[in-house]
């Protein structure tokens, strides 16, 4: 959208366009993808390489990374985790994401802006680099009718 398209307020300035994103999509997205798969199917093969020639203790290291990235994972898709680790996947996409977007700012949110800020969701474009199945998208929508899980409920999910 060129400066010319976009909104003007009173007094002629060009309105500045945000674009947010839910970053539970983008997680979802991230880890049904074929570039988390190809990392997980590695990280299972230096396991069972480890456990062949019998090194217990990098076993138990890939196993307690497995679970540590589990339940980050959880809190990524489910909760409000940050996901910097992920967002590194998009680092050089996300100017392509801003001007297929029309947006001047890409941000995960925004506490206040005025009147002069138009806020645009780009949640779709953030999840479009990790190619997502019509499942996934599926998946996506559902989650994206209910609100974060609360801390506390994100650690039931890890006690079961």
């Amino acid at each position: 959208m060129a400066a010319a398209d976009r909104p003007v307020k009173a007094g002629g300035k060009t309105k500045i366009r945000i674009g947010t994103f839910d970053s539970r999509a983008v997680a979802v997205a991230y880890v049904r993808s074929d570039i988390h798969q190809r990392y997980l199917k590695g990280l299972m093969a230096e396991r069972d390489k480890a456990q062949k020639a019998g090194n217990t203790k990098r076993v138990k290291e890939l196993e307690a990374k497995g679970k540590a990235m589990q339940q980050r994972v959880h809190r990524q898709g489910f909760g409000h985790a940050r996901i910097d680790d992920i967002l590194e996947h998009l680092r050089k996409e996300i100017p392509g994401i801003a001007r297929k977007a029309g947006v001047d700012v890409v941000a995960e949110e925004t506490l206040y802006h005025d009147s002069s800020v138009e806020i645009v969701d780009i949640t779709d474009f953030m999840i479009e680099p990790f190619n997502p199945s019509k499942k996934t998208r599926n998946i996506i929508k559902d989650l994206l009718k209910h609100p974060p899980l609360k801390d506390e409920q994100l650690e039931k999910l890890h006690d079961h």
